[in-house]
């Protein structure tokens, strides 16, 4: 962790909540983003797998989340992915992290540590900013995570990145560019950058706030 700063996750005995949570695309414009509930006892590693699930990627890549501590941005504590079935990847060595899969989601999250970034593909670098919006009570038993909210499709795995999805959807809107057809084949006729066709069931905030409120 860089500036030698200590910070120590501890397994807080805490009520059973639910986590609102917005992640969305850095540095994409329009926004692409999508709102998350989950249960406070997940962990990072169920996160991972949700974000994973409503952006349409296929965990074809390295992962890992990281916070700032005192927002400190110099000073990160690293959450790595973990990976059952492959040798520990060098490219996390350096972090020096925590497992994802021994950190529930309420031993980060609080109203004093409302983001968290979550970085997939260390090429294309997709960064994801999650924050914590809301905490409602978990009265209901709930366990997993739905989907409620999102706007616009999320990019194609291994297209470059932002500025590389960027560069893809001008390309497709101009049918005489000469990667046009080569791009367009690639993508496939069935994308449509302003269409989410990952699992949702959509929900307004005031819905939210209805039916698993009074917010915490």
């Amino acid at each position: 962790m860089d500036d030698n700063k200590q910070f120590t996750i501890t397994k807080k005995d805490v009520p059973k909540q639910i986590f609102q949570l917005k992640i969305a695309l850095k540095w994409s414009k329009p926004p692409i983003w999508r709102r998350l509930l989950i249960s406070n006892e997940c962990t990072f590693l169920n996160l991972h797998q949700a974000i994973q699930d409503c952006f349409n990627w296929g965990e074809y890549h390295l992962h890992k989340f990281f916070f700032c501590v005192d927002k400190n941005p110099y000073a990160r504590v690293y959450i790595h992915g973990v990976y059952p079935d492959e040798p520990y990847p060098p490219e996390l060595e350096y972090d020096d992290g925590i497992p994802e899969d021994e950190v529930r989601l309420c031993d980060v999250f609080s109203p004093q540590q409302e983001y968290v970034t979550y970085h997939y593909d260390f090429g294309d670098n997709w960064d994801h900013s999650i924050k914590l919006e809301k905490v409602f009570p978990n009265t209901n038993n709930f366990r997993s995570f739905i989907c409620v909210g999102g706007k616009r499709a999320a990019p194609p795995e291994d297209c470059g990145g932002i500025y590389g999805y960027d560069r893809l959807l001008k390309i497709l809107k101009n049918p005489l560019h000469r990667e046009y057809k080569e791009l367009k084949e690639w993508v496939g006729n069935d994308f449509e950058p302003e269409k989410i066709t990952s699992p949702m069931k959509k929900m307004t905030l005031q819905e939210i706030s209805d039916k698993y409120g009074p917010e915490l």
